[in-house]
């Protein structure tokens, strides 16, 4: 199971080309995306928790050339100080359609929809903390930067915390303007 650690930081919609800028200097180029997520969850009376399961319908571009992906995610959540602990379980599938309705078959029901169009970048140094940087807009929360780094160990949270935030400040972005709620909890408010 990845442990990843991940934050997002709100981006003014002004910032956006200079950012991408500094983003194409200091990472590779990986492709745009649409994630498009529908988010399941058991009702409160049915007698299980499992907390949310995920899927996502990724499409992703890069020089012309197209691929789609739909991926399942169940995440145990530990956020601090604006950044993300998840441990993840996370697998493909043929169909996201038939998938849904095995969920629905076993009593969970969908509870929110995101959807995120973007761009992503491997900043590969140094290799054992690459990181992976998306600059994204969620509709209709506005423009954001993640940031990710997938371990395999424990003991690399505490560096891996450190590199993003130190990625964070050579991007330009101040730790004031990372964003602590998760996108779900933004949506609900919203």
């Amino acid at each position: 199971m990845a442990i990843e650690i991940e934050l997002k930081a709100a981006v003014d919609e002004g910032e956006l080309e200079g950012l991408k800028k500094r983003l194409f200097t200091l990472g590779v180029f990986l492709h745009s995306f649409e994630k498009r997520d529908i988010y399941f969850a058991f009702s409160p009376g049915a007698g299980f928790h499992l907390g949310h399961v995920r899927v996502r319908r990724e499409k992703t571009e890069r020089e012309g050339l197209e691929s789609e992906a739909i991926f399942v995610t169940q995440k145990h959540k530990h956020i601090k100080a604006g950044i993300e602990v998840n441990k993840e379980l996370e697998f493909s599938v043929s169909s996201g359609e038939v998938f849904e309705d095995f969920l629905r078959q076993i009593g969970m029901e969908p509870f929110l929809e995101k959807e995120k169009l973007g761009w992503a970048w491997r900043v590969p140094e140094p290799a054992a903390a690459a990181i992976l940087a998306e600059l994204l807009q969620v509709k209709p929360l506005g423009w954001f930067i993640e940031l990710e780094i997938l371990a395999q160990r424990e003991e690399d949270v505490a560096g891996s915390r450190a590199h993003l935030l130190a990625f964070l400040a050579e991007l330009g972005i101040p730790p004031e303007k990372i964003e602590a709620r998760t996108y779900s909890q933004m949506l609900g408010e919203h």
